[in-house]
């Protein structure tokens, strides 16, 4: 879009959806059109994305801080899908065996709710994960859905007598 005094322009850019997740830098090259037909100069704008999963986590990890050697916590944790498309999460398995998950009811779509208790069994610090295998389902009615991420919660403490 051109502004009044033919010296500023918006430009949009938006990622094709076959751009896998992570970071992506490239360059532009644009040219304008003026409204005379007139042809501006090529500039080459560098732009710089980031990618993000479908799925997120929120709160993204949990750090409970100082714990008792075998006290535990537990935190509340949603899994999100940023775009609202419906999925299950058919299992999910902890990296420790202090740490215990377990699923909450959900009303809202698109979302699943966890309960992740941990219990410190150390002194020093200490870390747990958990994994979950998320299945969207398919956009038609007769494709079966299927696996498409894992996503990682990680717990963290730090165990003091």
């Amino acid at each position: 879009m051109c502004s009044s005094d033919l010296k500023h322009f918006q430009v949009s850019v938006a990622p094709g959806t076959t751009l896998e997740c992570g970071r992506h830098k490239f360059k532009l090259s644009l040219c304008a059109v003026l409204p005379s037909g007139e042809r501006t100069p090529c500039v080459s704008v560098p732009v710089e994305v980031r990618i993000l999963p479908d799925l997120q986590i929120l709160p993204s990890l949990a750090h409970f801080g100082d714990l008792k050697v075998g006290e535990s916590r537990e935190q509340t944790i949603v899994l999100a899908s940023r775009s609202g498309r419906s999925f299950d999460v058919p299992s999910f398995e902890s990296g420790s065996k202090n740490v215990e998950v377990a699923p909450l009811a959900s009303n809202e779509p698109g979302t699943r709710v966890f309960r992740v208790r941990f219990k410190a069994s150390k002194l020093g610090s200490e870390e747990g994960d958990v994994r979950f295998k998320i299945r969207y389902q398919g956009e038609e009615k007769t494709a079966a859905p299927r696996l498409t991420e894992t996503a990682v919660f990680n717990v963290r403490c730090f165990g003091v007598q």
